[in-house]
């Protein structure tokens, strides 16, 4: 703990100013000879670590040199966050070296404390302060050197020890200094990602230290569009967790509260009781979902240990944690087995081989024993109608499961039982060639394409949607106009909904000298083949998950024509993805069917370069042109001949009601 050192408050809240404990190592730095081409020189990026009995201080200083007015706002104002429930900040030094003169610019006048809430756009509270330091009568070419301290950490790791360090950056770094220090901790190991150096080791009266020191750092040139698991920068990971029985060791008695006694949910749990085991685990899990709305209240070990199941019912919201937790006390009472499972949204498809660590986790959902098979449940998700088999799934590759005899880190199935689907039917009804077509599209989701549409429509409201879906069919067609209301629908016991969207189109067909053309588009497949921004890469490529896409276009003209189809029907085939075409021409219609499949969420780099390839030629094969005979001249023959068909369809009519 820092000594001598002055106590400050802020809004509420306090931090420290005062000298680095003394097992801090002060580091040098030297000029530049030359200035880079970047906003900022970083002269020194040094973090030092010490872990003791669980607790922790994260020693920082940086030492940077602006040389923009772009350089000077990022330079100019620093931003720190910490958690005023088990740590404290500690300011150590500000100062600015202009010249060969050096000025302190540490001053309490300086520092604001502020409670943001970051992530309250997404529900959460977790009670984090930021302090920033605004450092006035900064100029290019100023060197700018700061340091602070965070001491404390989550008690509710206990004595357990982990970490992880970026050690590579899209900048340049002159000196990268990182030193961490373990007390009395045999069983510390660290791993490196994207980083050969070693570090140098040492041991002396029960402190195990490593240490690296690197200068003129490689920037690190980052393709976009990598999956979200893939690690983009060099990295160093630490862990005193020996294998992840251990980490679910750690996490089985956060979850050892299962007692409800709300006379209300006890109630329900009665009702439900004659139901079958799928049928209970159903019905559970539509109520937790239904009933507790997400939020996410995580103060101190609350980020890790959820609320009693009782309180998050008599609440009515909760977490992750908290849904989850109530979810499997419901199922307890009807004794059906059920584990809270630790994830990561970003994919755990690399969980295997990573050193075993509660920080590769962020989400929890449920694994369930049902009647003949496990399912994996996620009890924040919105309201899940119909059956278990029918539920929408996201697979996260690889989960922590917790409190299980037998299983620790198991892997997840790639996809749902019934592969999700968007099926998109077209009607264009052309009832002359110089009138307006009648329009209409019907829509179809299945799975957790249907849960994510039903989503939107709630959260956004019908005329919002229907004015997106207005807008962007006007991008296809500007002359296009609403006919009537968008409908929705959601078949609740399928898990399907369908909406449909009736328009009225004026300039469908482009007009030649003698005849006319139509252009068909599968629109609702051309996203899936979005060429990415570096097509030449390093890195694996991000897919899409599997899913199954139909569009089908139907146009039927007011007379039956001498169509001549190219029966171009095609079908590309890849370990990614497969898309097939066909087209028809029956009962006066045109008929073109694409179907997509996505059948893998990233592309290995080995198979980059022909997945891109095959994407060129797939998108190439979205449209189509038709062209019908026509001319001018003929209109009124046309029209006549219309309006014959028309009277004999309903003399035909009248005939079959007699």
């Amino acid at each position: 703990m820092s000594t001598f050192a002055q106590t400050i408050q802020s809004n509420g809240f306090q931090y420290r100013i005062g000298p680095a404990e003394q097992w801090v190592t002060h580091n040098q730095y030297a000029l530049p000879e030359t200035l880079s081409g970047e906003p900022v020189n970083y002269l020194l990026v040094d973090l030092q670590v010490r872990f003791h009995n669980g607790d922790s201080t994260v020693y920082h200083r940086n030492v940077e040199q602006p040389l923009t007015t772009e350089g000077l706002k990022l330079a100019s104002r620093i931003e720190v966050s910490f958690n005023p429930v088990y740590q404290k900040l500690v300011w150590h030094n500000v100062t600015v070296r202009r010249g060969g003169k050096k000025v302190n610019r540490l001053s309490p006048s300086a520092i604001t404390l502020m409670q943001r809430e970051e992530s309250l756009d997404q529900e959460i509270v977790d009670g984090y302060i930021t302090s920033m330091l605004v450092i006035s009568d900064t100029r290019k070419g100023d060197v700018i050197d700061y340091s602070y301290s965070v001491e404390g950490r989550n008690p509710i790791y206990g004595e357990h020890t982990f970490y992880s360090s970026y050690m590579g950056w899209r900048v340049s770094i002159a000196k990268l200094k990182r030193r961490f220090l373990f007390v009395n901790n045999d069983t510390i190991q660290y791993k490196s990602y994207k980083f050969d150096q070693k570090p140098v080791i040492s041991e002396n009266n029960g402190v195990k230290e490593f240490q690296w020191s690197i200068e003129n750092t490689k920037p690190v040139f980052v393709e976009n569009d990598y999956p979200s698991w893939y690690r983009a920068y060099p990295q160093i990971t630490f862990s005193s967790f020996e294998n992840w029985k251990e980490v679910s060791g750690w996490a089985e008695p956060l979850y050892a509260n299962r007692e409800v006694t709300d006379p209300e949910l006890l109630n329900f749990i009665s009702e439900i009781k004659p139901l079958s085991k799928d049928e209970q685990i159903a019905k559970a899990l539509q109520y937790v979902q239904g009933e507790i709305r997400y939020l996410g209240v995580e103060l101190g070990v609350n980020s890790h240990k959820p609320h009693d199941p009782d309180d998050v019912f008599k609440n009515r919201f909760g977490d992750c944690k908290d849904k989850t937790l109530l979810l499997i006390s419901i199922l307890e009472k009807l004794s059906i087995s059920a584990h809270p499972a630790l994830v990561s949204t970003y994919g755990g498809i690399t969980l295997p081989t990573e050193l075993p660590s509660p920080s590769e986790f962020n989400h929890v959902i449920t694994r369930v024993q049902g009647d003949s098979k496990v399912y994996w449940l996620d009890p924040t998700r919105n309201l899940q109608n119909g059956t278990l088999e029918q539920l929408g799934y996201s697979s996260y590759d690889n989960a922590l499961v917790v409190g299980h005899p037998s299983i620790d880190l198991e892997q997840m199935p790639e996809t749902a039982q019934k592969l999700p689907e968007i099926r998109t039917y077209e009607y264009f009804n052309v009832l002359s060639y110089e009138g307006p077509v009648d329009y209409q599209i019907v829509t179809e989701y299945t799975g957790i394409e249907a849960e994510y549409m039903q989503s939107q429509f709630a959260r956004q409201g019908k005329l919002t949607m229907e004015r997106k879906f207005l807008n962007y069919m006007n991008r296809l067609y500007p002359s296009l106009q609403s006919a009537a209301p968008l409908t929705f629908e959601h078949d609740i016991k399928k898990n399907v909904v369908t909406v449909t969207e009736f328009y009225h189109i004026t300039d469908f067909f482009r007009k030649q000298p003698e005849y006319l053309l139509t252009d068909f588009y599968a629109y609702s497949i051309a996203n899936y083949f979005s060429l990415p921004a570096t097509v030449k890469r390093k890195s694996p490529l991000r897919h899409f998950s599997p899913v199954k896409v139909t569009h089908q276009s139907h146009v039927r003209y007011p007379e039956w024509l001498n169509m001549h189809l190219s029966n171009d029907s095609k079908t590309i085939d890849t370990p990614y993805f497969s898309l097939s075409f066909t087209e028809d021409y029956r009962d006066k219609s045109i008929i073109t069917t694409h179907v997509y499949e996505s059948k893998t969420p990233f592309v290995p780099v080995k198979g980059v370069s022909e997945h891109i390839s095959q994407l060129r030629k797939a998108k190439n094969s979205l449209s189509k042109v038709y062209e019908t005979a026509y001319e001018e001249d003929n209109r009124e023959q046309i029209l006549g001949e219309f309006i014959e068909r028309l009277n004999t369809q309903v003399d035909r009519l009248k005939g079959e009601q007699l």
